[in-house]
């Protein structure tokens, strides 16, 4: 077996490395967020007083469709929580969706 860091240069293998780190924080950003709230976790719909967990794949598509096809973004209706955690929303009255 050849090791890799050995057989090319320090450079070469730290640049690579780089590299695909910045390629997996670019897709783990682009994966359940919304555009206005890429920071937060947890978003909310005061509408139904559910919170939705972006990084749950299923709840992020429901939030994401909702979003778009009610227009929750345009009528004021979402809300994030600092602290971003799931306590804070059942704390202002938000259960989980």
């Amino acid at each position: 077996m050849v090791d890799s860091i050995t057989t090319f240069p320090r450079g070469i293998v730290l640049s690579t490395v780089f590299v695909a780190l910045a390629v997996l924080a670019a897709t783990l950003a682009q994966m359940g967020r919304l555009s206005r709230f890429e920071k937060y976790r947890y978003v909310g719909a005061r509408d139904t007083m559910k919170v939705y967990d972006c990084d749950d794949e299923d709840q992020f598509a429901v939030l994401e469709a909702r979003v778009l096809g009610e227009g929750l973004l345009e009528a004021n209706l979402l809300q994030v929580f600092g602290p971003d955690t799931l306590p804070e929303a059942r704390n202002r009255g938000f259960r989980l969706s």
